[in-house]
């Protein structure tokens, strides 16, 4: 559109938005939890001549999306498909009511009294899943481990547990999301206090890490990104 650069300002998944928009394009996220939670934010900065667009493949695009945009924002309507992509057209209707945003969600941590709190891109939010299920059954309790990174984080509980097992250890948590980073903020602390030693970080991996800074790395990956 021919802005120039400093008229470009990028703002992370959980920031508060300021003013009013005249024209909203989303690409249509994996998560439709993620998209819930954007429209909820939204929502306060839409005015009826706001111009909507969404765009997503057609084969990720859930059925249920169509009633959630008319129960968030308003009418809506598509165009026809083009190589596999379509697009979504919404219209604001003022009337609507501006629900509570229910993220982030919380779960008790079976076996424990951690409350677990996820926000709305964390993967597996609202229980434990079974790939955590057995990685928590073999976390090692190290004497020497005095670095430990639990990388991919997701909601923190690898960390968590890594800490719990691991007193002497400072605990790292990195993930590429913001969402993620502040679940597992919010979780580590909520279980072990302020005191406990941790960092967090958003950042691609272990490019931010010296080498040979870690004695332990934990990571839990997931079968395919476009499941988070």
């Amino acid at each position: 559109n021919g802005l120039p650069e400093h008229s470009v300002k990028l703002i992370n998944s959980l920031e508060s938005l300021k003013g009013l928009f005249d024209l909203v394009l989303i690409k249509v996220p994996k998560t439709l939890a993620l998209l819930e939670d954007q429209l909820i934010r939204l929502r306060p900065h839409l005015m009826p001549s706001t111009q909507i667009i969404l765009a997503g493949m057609i084969k990720t695009l859930p059925p249920s999306i169509w009633k959630m945009l008319e129960r968030l924002v308003g009418s809506t309507t598509t165009a026809l498909a083009r190589k596999k992509a379509r697009l979504i057209f919404a219209s604001l209707d003022a009337d609507l009511a501006v629900p509570a945003n229910p993220y982030p969600v919380c779960y008790r941590l079976e076996g424990s009294d951690y409350l677990i709190s996820n926000h709305a891109n964390v993967f597996s939010r609202d229980s434990l899943d079974i790939g955590t299920r057995f990685f928590l059954q073999h976390l090692p309790a190290r004497q020497d481990a005095f670095d430990i990174i639990d990388l991919g984080c997701g909601n923190g509980l690898l960390g968590l547990m890594a800490a719990e097992r691991n007193p002497a250890a400072t605990i790292h948590f990195v993930d590429e999301s913001f969402m993620a980073v502040a679940s597992a903020k919010e979780n580590f602390y909520r279980a072990l206090g302020q005191e406990r030693k941790a960092t967090f970080r958003v950042g691609d991996g272990l490019t931010d890490f010296e080498p040979n800074s870690a004695d332990l790395i934990l990571c839990n990956p997931l079968n395919s990104q476009e499941r988070y």
